[in-house]
């Protein structure tokens, strides 16, 4: 993908969610902070491994529906950049 300057949405100001005690969590604050170390590295991703799974529970006819209506997203987006 290619960065752009352009926002295609909206920001979205969310509530800070409530503060949990840690042994609501993972069971522990060291548990905790275990996870929180490990989830870090995997926050945002999104890669082959979700694709596959997207296109095995869609089928081929479900995955053409989708990269079709995709297209037409993508299409009307750059359409209206463009006119700008």
């Amino acid at each position: 993908f290619v960065p752009t300057n352009f926002t295609l949405t909206e920001v979205l100001e969310r509530e800070k969610p409530p503060t949990v005690e840690a042994q609501y969590v993972w069971g522990s604050r060291s548990l905790n902070t275990c996870f929180e170390t490990i989830f870090k590295l995997y926050r945002g991703f999104v890669g082959a491994p979700h694709f596959s799974a997207i296109c095995r529970l869609l089928g081929y006819r479900g995955l053409f529906v989708v990269t079709a209506e995709v297209m037409k997203v993508a299409q009307s987006l750059v359409c209206l950049i463009c006119l700008t």
